[in-house]
């Protein structure tokens, strides 16, 4: 019986031992952990390139209906050579080379129509938003061809272009004369095919890792040719009579802007 017993305990003992002596087998709690975790992120190159700028401009529009309207009431030809002034915001968020461009110009009063009760003026704005194309870039020097839409507002005001006005109060008072202006309103669309060349003057330069920054400033000349649709203006009412003139012809600007341009290499990035 002291030997059966004996023996039980030392099995019992011997058991114990092993299982104390075993390793536990480890198990992952969680998301399992691979190579590719302990791989830092990879920052993907982009550009930035923003430019903002003046625009002066002239543009063709053949008026020669408008003209023979004005010309059956005694007044001398419009010009069509018309000229603007505006602001412009071209854009380049990509590696590609494409831009993104707006524009919107008012339209300045030239050649007045001079008749015998008064004078006439017109004036042709244009909003423009478009897309370009970098076909080559060389120094500093860029050739650009852009495809937008156009809106363009018309105007033409019809003056009395009184000579005789007062000079003095007491004249102003007993006849103060008259200055009665009338405008008439209309617009087209249309759609541009254009060329634009611009020379960047880089001012400066800061690189901080992988990020390029350069400020420039941006002289460019700008030219196309527009397909409009015909603007109108109402003659009389009874009858219905109207007087309608083209929109398209050509276009040429000058521009002067400021540039902001970011560039970031592809680099890896530390954890």
């Amino acid at each position: 019986m002291f030997l059966t017993t004996t023996r039980l305990l030392l099995l019992a003992f011997s058991i114990l031992t092993y299982v104390a002596q075993a390793q536990p087998i480890p198990v992952p709690l969680g998301r399992v952990a691979n190579d590719g975790d302990a791989r830092p992120p990879v920052r993907r190159p982009w550009t930035h390139d923003v430019t903002t700028y003046l625009r002066l401009g002239w543009q063709n529009m053949p008026v020669d209906a408008l003209n023979t309207e004005l010309a059956q009431n005694g007044f001398s030809a419009l010009s069509n050579q018309l000229r603007t002034v505006g602001l412009g915001v071209q854009m380049k968020i990509s590696q590609l080379p494409l831009y993104l461009h707006t524009e919107v110009n008012t339209g300045l009063s030239t050649g007045a129509s001079r008749g015998p009760t008064g004078m006439a003026r017109l004036s042709v704005g244009t909003l423009r938003l478009g897309m370009g194309y970098r076909i080559w870039r060389k120094d500093g020097f860029q050739l650009i061809p852009h495809l937008g839409v156009m809106l363009m507002p018309t105007k033409l005001r019809i003056s009395n272009g009184q000579l005789n006005a007062p000079t003095t109060l007491s004249a102003a008072l007993k006849n103060p004369g008259a200055s009665q202006t009338t405008q008439l309103n209309t617009s087209a669309g249309a759609i541009d095919l254009g060329l634009t060349a611009n020379y960047r003057f880089s001012i400066q330069r800061i690189y901080d890792d992988c990020t390029t920054s350069e400020r420039a400033l941006v002289l460019a000349l700008d030219g196309g040719y527009r397909i409009g649709t015909r603007p109108e203006f109402l003659v009389e009412t009874d009858p219905i009579r109207r007087v309608v003139f083209g929109s398209s012809g050509w276009y040429i600007g000058v521009r002067l802007g400021a540039a902001l341009r970011t560039d970031r290499a592809k680099s890896s990035a530390s954890l």
